[in-house]
Formats: structure tokens, C-alpha cells, sequence
């Protein structure tokens, strides 16, 4: 699946149905270092993705977002090898991408491209385009630990589904429960948000449980479904 952003330029509301799209958006923090235990579960998340065929969209730079990738890459590198092998050459479209929201130039300590297990590399012109990007590409929003740009992310896509029209399907907002249940009651309980609002994010405990609560989702509501 590629990224196609014309239709999303006059959009007003996002569709959030999951109709037309197998993609996990996944906010994350980008000190994240290889080793650690953010970084083996943000890994663990994107294998677990790709393997049930969704494509994962992150912002593409270095930390969990590269785990992300690197482990959703591992699992699209041996798709294509086991259909190089088998002689099935209609299967590109089927499997997952590794999609990564870059701003080039915009983050003076990282990289000027993607990390390297990118399947497609997007140059948003801008930071508030890439964050309008990330919030408008899937149905499903994981929120890894981090710090104060996930926290941004996750107030775009939090604020998103508040406004999001009646009727209309809302994003599904999963946030790791270490650390952001705490900041999501302190939120609610300082600004007085009504169980209403705050029920729209829902905690999660580790990649496991994100990917049944998506994979559950999808075939209640009729999200789009994974290649068989």
C-alpha cells in the first residue's frame, strides 16, 4: 500500500473506517536505543504487524521508530524471498510496506533520510504536515513510550476523535500503559474531561495485546482485512 496524500488535501474529516486501508500508524520516541526493552517490544510490534499483513507507518527517523521498521522489514524481506522462490509475482501488492513521515532538514541531530528498512520514504514539506499525515493514514494509533513529541502525536489523534463528526467511525487509539495512563488521567483530571473523552484512548500492555485489540477490532467493524 502507498501513501497517497492527493486525496487528503481538501479532505475535511479523515476517514478513520479502515475500510481502504491495512496500515498501524505508530507514534514513538527517537532516542529509543537497540538493546533496550522499548526497543525490543517497539521491534516485536512491527513483526507482529507485518505478520498479520498490515503496513506500519511511523515517522521514520532512528529510535522505536527504526525497531518499528526493522522488525516489520525482517518479516516483508522474507515474503519477497519466499515468493522469489516460488515464482509468484503478483505478490508485491499484497504484502505489507514500512512507511515511513520524514521532514528533511527539519531535525538538525538526526539523519537527512528515513532509516535504512523504510519500503517507501515520505518528505513532508513541513513538521505540522508530517503530524497531519501520521493522524490521517490509518485507523489504528499506537502510542509507544516517549516523550514530549509522542505526546504531541497523541494529543493530535486523541483531539482528532473528540471532533470527529457523529457517526462517523473514530480512530482507535491504543496507548502503552507505561508510561501514558498516567499522563492521559492526569490530562483528564486537571482539565476536568469528562469520561467521555478520555475513554477514547484505551492502554495496552505490550505488542501482544495491541495486535489482538486490532486484529479484534477489524473483524467487528469490518476494517480492512489482512491479506489471507
Amino acid at each position: 500500500m502507498s501513501i497517497d496524500l492527493a486525496q487528503y488535501d481538501t479532505a475535511k474529516v479523515f476517514d478513520y473506517s479502515g475500510k481502504n486501508q491495512k496500515n498501524i500508524a505508530v507514534y514513538c520516541w527517537s532516542r529509543t536505543e537497540r538493546g533496550t526493552e522499548w526497543w525490543a517490544e517497539a521491534e516485536k510490534l512491527g513483526k507482529l504487524a507485518a505478520e498479520s499483513g498490515y503496513s506500519v507507518i511511523t515517522g521514520g527517523y532512528c529510535g522505536s521508530m527504526e525497531a518499528v521498521s526493522e522488525g516489520a522489514r525482517n518479516v516483508v524481506d522474507t515474503l519477497a524471498a519466499a515468493a522469489a522462490e516460488s515464482g509468484e509475482s503478483s505478490s508485491q501488492e499484497k504484502r505489507p510496506e514500512v512507511i515511513g513521515i520524514v521532514v528533511n532538514g527539519q531535525f538538525p541531530d538526526r539523519a537527512l533520510s528515513g532509516n535504512k528498512f523504510l519500503t517507501q520514504c515520505v518528505d513532508a514539506p513541513n513538521f505540522p504536515r508530517r503530524v497531519e499525515i501520521l493522524a490521517s493514514q490509518s485507523r489504528y494509533f499506537v502510542i509507544l513510550p516517549g516523550t514530549l513529541g509522542t505526546l504531541q502525536e497523541l494529543s493530535t489523534v486523541w483531539t482528532l476523535s473528540y471532533i470527529h463528526p457523529s457517526g462517523l467511525p473514530r480512530p482507535v487509539i491504543l496507548a502503552f500503559r507505561d508510561p501514558w495512563e498516567k499522563v492521559v488521567k492526569s490530562l483528564t483530571d486537571l482539565l476536568k474531561l469528562p469520561d467521555s473523552v478520555s475513554s477514547l484512548v484505551q492502554f495496552v500492555d505490550d505488542a501482544e495485546d495491541c495486535m489482538r485489540v486490532i486484529l479484534a477490532d477489524a473483524a467487528a467493524n469490518g476494517a480492512a482485512a489482512p491479506p489471507s
